[in-house]
């Protein structure tokens, strides 16, 4: 059996963006708490939300919550504004103020909960906020009511099925082929058949399987380093290495990438093009505030690969990034291959 390896980093952010999302997941509220003034409130934050201006949409969600507090969809305001400054956030590389957003979108979905009656996609937005939040109970049982409430909708079972794919892969196959007799074009669902039929020794269907993914999304990044994920569990870390490396730059630099390519190149004991891949990653992103981690990556790859001065430019560049100095001498202590 090949050890699997973890897909939910990959793979639930794309989910996120499937082709399968709709528009028409929360419909109004029947009766509504909101007097007219709260009504023109309402809308001028989803005016802020779509403008970017996150700030202000949650000031005036925070307004409604007290002024409104039984309407469900003030509270559904406040969490969806605090997810998008998580995501802001989490682009920026600033882990704790990320995690202190989504925190509480998933204290506003809490709230918006009980009082919005049975809507399948605010069940599933709460579930999305729950486990990014790591609050992974949670999201199982919120996806699992979204998937009651709304059994024809294939992306619950397919964001769920990503959440238990290491835990539960019996239950993830079964909830991927749901999806896929829900709606035959979602790649994502192929793409996670492929890697459990890896998993378990099913070359050709995982083969197969991928192969479905590839020609629904051969453009799509997140699709490609499944597929070089596939290739290095079933032995063949050069092709996977083939693939990540034929991407454009941008899409190379991505941490996602940079993680699976440098797992290829170091399969093969490519450690220098490993060194390589986290360098590009860690250009790309030394705007964020753990770029440190990227060039710890970089440092270890040039010392596997018996590059000393390489390796302690990189480690140099980690410290003056803050690095927490067990980091450091950790990554110091690699051996060379």
């Amino acid at each position: 059996m090949v050890p699997v390896a973890s897909v939910a980093s990959t793979l639930f952010c794309c989910v996120l963006l499937s082709s399968c999302d709709r528009s028409e997941d929360q419909p109004a509220s029947d009766s509504s708490a909101l007097s007219e003034s709260g009504e023109r409130q309402f809308e001028r934050a989803h005016q802020f939300l779509g403008s970017g201006q996150t700030d202000e949409a949650i000031h005036i969600a925070t307004e409604l919550t007290t002024s409104a507090s039984g309407d469900w969809r003030s509270h559904e305001l406040l969490a969806r504004s605090y997810m998008q400054r998580a995501l802001a956030l989490k682009k920026e590389g600033l882990i704790e103020p990320f995690s202190a957003a989504l925190g509480k979108a998933v204290d506003g979905y809490a709230m918006a909960l009980p009082l919005s009656g049975e809507i399948g996609g605010l069940y599933r937005s709460a579930a999305d906020a729950a486990q990014m939040h790591g609050q992974t109970e949670l999201a199982i049982s919120w996806y699992e009511q979204s998937i009651e409430i709304d059994p024809d909708d294939p992306r619950s079972p397919l964001r769920l099925a990503q959440v238990i794919f290491e835990s539960h892969p019996a239950e993830a196959r079964a909830l991927l082929n749901r999806v896929v007799q829900l709606n035959t074009s979602i790649p994502e669902a192929y793409a996670s058949l492929s890697l459990l039929d890896a998993t378990q020794g099913n070359i050709a269907s995982a083969r197969s399987h991928m192969k479905h993914a590839v020609e629904m999304a051969t453009d799509v990044a997140a699709i490609r380093i499944v597929q070089a994920r596939m290739h290095r569990m079933l032995g063949e870390p050069q092709r996977g290495a083939e693939i990540l490396f034929a991407l454009p730059p941008a899409d190379r630099a991505m941490e996602s990438t940079a993680t699976e390519l440098a797992r290829c190149w170091g399969a093969i004991g490519q450690h220098a093009r490993a060194a390589d891949a986290w360098a590009a990653c860690y250009q790309s992103l030394a705007h964020r505030s753990d770029a440190w981690r990227f060039a710890i990556e970089a440092a270890k790859s040039s010392l596997r690969a018996g590059d000393q001065p390489r390796a302690a430019s990189f480690l140099n560049q980690a410290v003056y990034l803050s690095a927490p100095p067990a980091e450091v001498e950790a990554a110091r202590r690699t051996q060379s291959s």
